[in-house]
């Protein structure tokens, strides 16, 4: 790999990873690509895959080859799902835009030599993902993410196209790309509420070094605090109602500030 002026360090930081030897400045490599630093730390840790166009956008980057950018990433985070789709055409490899929907479906000459991050959706597919208001906010995020990453779409238009505004549209994106460990897994359960799931995702948003294990103990231990006060109310309340042992927004603010006091204490 070369050196891109800019995205690489001497030492770590709380900015870098590091990647085949080099610490990458994330903060550098998302302002470059146009990609959330949240995003970029999740795939080179492993934990999401790149869509197409984010490979493209990062290889370019990180002035290296997509295919050799996907084998190191391949090697790094020990996965067999990173490598590209290409087109074969007169024994050139070249790669495939994930503009058209149908993916690789029209090309004659394609062969498909690994998967990329999922089979792309479609984007009426994603469109009513996003619509579900049952859903939870992190698996509708996800779909705004690829509407926006893989068909290139702005989250103005997303929100249109849902019917939806476009704050809500960003808060459902924010927790997608900042929600993990046990905080992303609640969110989809349903055991922590959109409000309370919000809150974490801005606050992470706002410092990365946010330790998300940590506040959501706390929220939990509040909750659970909380419930036998949330079961005589909802005796003699009708409507909406707190599900026992899920946390609210209430309960994340109160943890949230602990864990700052905590933090600004040490």
């Amino acid at each position: 790999m070369r050196k891109p002026t800019g995205c690489i360090e001497r030492n770590p930081t709380s900015q870098s990873v590091k990647f085949r030897g080099s610490y990458i400045n994330l903060s550098e490599v998302s302002r470059r690509s146009g990609i959330h630093q949240s995003a970029l730390s999740r795939i080179f840790s492993g934990e999401r895959k790149p869509t197409l166009t984010s490979a493209i956008n990062i290889s370019k980057v990180l002035e290296m080859g997509l295919e050799a950018f996907l084998a190191e990433l391949e090697e790094h985070t020990n996965s067999a799902t990173t490598k590209a789709l290409v087109v074969i055409t007169s024994g050139t490899a070249t790669t495939v835009s994930d503009k058209d929907d149908q993916g690789v479906r029209g090309l004659g000459k394609a062969r498909e030599c690994g998967k990329l991050a999922s089979t792309p959706q479609g984007k009426t597919e994603l469109v009513e993902t996003v619509k579900k208001s049952k859903l939870n906010y992190w698996d509708r995020g996800q779909a705004v993410d690829e509407l926006c990453g893989q068909h290139e779409m702005e989250q103005v238009t997303v929100a249109n196209l849902a019917g939806l505004s476009e704050e809500a549209i960003g808060k459902q994106r924010i927790c997608f790309l900042n929600l993990q460990g046990t905080a992303r897994e609640m969110c989809k359960s349903g055991k922590m509420n959109a409000d309370a799931s919000c809150s974490l995702a801005h606050a992470v948003n706002r410092d990365a070094g946010l330790n998300q294990e940590s506040v959501m103990k706390r929220a939990h231990a509040i909750s659970k605090e909380r419930d036998s006060e949330r079961l005589n109310q909802r005796r003699g309340l009708k409507g909406r109602q707190t599900l026992n042992g899920q946390i609210t927004n209430k309960d994340m603010l109160e943890a949230l500030k602990e864990e700052k006091y905590k933090f600004n204490r040490n």
